[in-house]
């Protein structure tokens, strides 16, 4: 069966008509086969498909090839510079290489044309954070709990951002509030480690 989706989605990811959360979901179960999905075949195929090379790009981003997605993740917006799923994809690369600057401009051309997606907000706050950046991803934590108040890594984030800071009065209500949401991971280690948010 595996080899039956996976060959399904080299077909997906080349055709533009399909949808990139599908596409993304079986690229779940073809992780360990994803390497057979050759990527000469995209240009040749379908060289001005914006969205076959976003796939491309995510296929190598899934195997760690941040490098060549980028590559891809450029030429889809050189096609189609409204097509923002590229740069929202782009910016986690850029990120994943410590390249922040870069990941922030990302997330900002995302938002710009999505403002209403919480993630993205988290994103970007989350590049900021890794920054040491804490108000800018204070603020960014904020909207996107504004947009998706059960965004449990949203809350989370901010409450180690708190952490980080030694605002444990805000801090641990944002931790135990992401643990009811079903992420507990920042809770369990403040906890853990200081004894903070019994």
């Amino acid at each position: 069966m595996k080899p039956i989706i996976c060959n399904v989605l080299r077909y997906m990811i080349i055709n533009k008509n399909f949808s990139f959360m599908i596409i993304m979901f079986l690229l779940w179960g073809c992780a360990s086969t994803i390497e057979v999905i050759e990527v000469k075949e995209v240009p040749n195929e379908v060289p001005r498909n914006a969205t076959a090379y976003n796939n491309r790009g995510f296929v190598y981003h899934t195997q760690g090839q941040y490098d060549k997605a980028i590559s891809d993740y450029n030429k889809a917006i050189e096609i189609d510079p409204r097509y923002a799923i590229a740069y929202y994809n782009r910016g986690a690369a850029y990120y994943l290489q410590s390249q922040y600057d870069k990941a922030i401009s990302d997330c900002n051309k995302f938002i710009e044309m999505n403002p209403r997606y919480a993630t993205a907000y988290y994103n970007r706050g989350f590049v900021y954070h890794a920054q040491g950046q804490y108000d800018k991803a204070i603020s960014d934590y904020n909207k996107a709990i504004e947009i998706d108040p059960r965004n449990a890594t949203a809350y989370e984030s901010r409450g180690l951002v708190y952490y980080e800071q030694s605002q444990y009065d805000k801090a641990c209500p944002d931790l135990i509030r992401a643990c009811n949401l079903g992420e507990c991971k920042g809770y369990e280690l403040v906890k853990k480690v200081d004894g903070y948010c019994k």
